[in-house]
């Protein structure tokens, strides 16, 4: 396995817990305005867990392919 396909798979990970966290604690109201706020709410999270997850993928090659060195 090579170290991109395990930080893929790490990050993949990240995803799923954080959709899990989205779907089962984010309370959602009735009206239409709240619902869109919500929407753009769990986008905008997306887009920055889109972000971070690059770096973290970009750390996580950085660190084993240092491990791998030794």
């Amino acid at each position: 396995m090579s170290a991109l396909t395990l930080a893929f798979y790490i990050v993949i990970g990240f995803f799923a817990l954080f959709l899990f966290m989205l779907i089962f604690f984010n309370e959602f109201t009735i009206t239409l305005l709240d619902i869109i706020i919500s929407v753009l709410e769990i986008l905008g999270n997306l887009l920055a867990l889109i972000l971070w997850g690059g770096f973290l993928i970009l750390i996580i090659a950085f660190l084993i392919t240092i491990f791998r060195m030794n």
